[in-house]
């Protein structure tokens, strides 16, 4: 798998999202699911900021993560496309909050092609997930 994500690196297909999504309600969505403070009281604000620098953050990367792996986000903050990385795989969109959370506090975003692109991996597809590559749901 990381050879065909090597093969298609900055030259992804994408998939085109019907509404874009907010980035800081991506995260906000993933700091609630995570379950940081399990009797609610961490401050809504902490978590407001959390998201503000989490969108500042993949908003100047923007233009890096379009050009490398077709995500696109606006300078509104909202993601509108997000990249095929192995055919016939359509991701988990309910993951989708937690992978924009842990892209924008993952420091390695800012390195090298090679950093970015093993982050991006590492993200994208979860190891608990099982991929098989030419198959649909019906094993065929």
């Amino acid at each position: 798998m990381y050879q065909q994500v090597l093969r298609r690196f900055a030259h992804f297909n994408a998939i085109q999202l019907s509404e874009p999504a907010s980035l800081p309600e991506l995260v906000m969505l993933a700091l609630k699911e995570e379950g940081t403070d399990p009797e609610g009281n961490e401050s809504k604000e902490l978590r407001g900021k959390i998201a503000e620098m989490n969108t500042e953050l993949l908003k100047q990367k923007a233009g890096m993560l379009e050009e490398y792996f077709s995500i696109h986000i606006d300078s509104n903050g909202n993601m509108s496309r997000l990249p095929v990385i192995l055919d016939q795989y359509t991701p988990d969109m309910d993951r989708i909050p937690e992978f924009i959370l842990c892209l924008g506090n993952d420091k390695r975003i800012s390195g090298d092609a090679k950093a970015v692109l093993d982050s991006f991996l590492f993200h994208s597809i979860s190891s608990d997930t099982t991929v098989e590559v030419g198959r649909d749901s019906h094993g065929h």
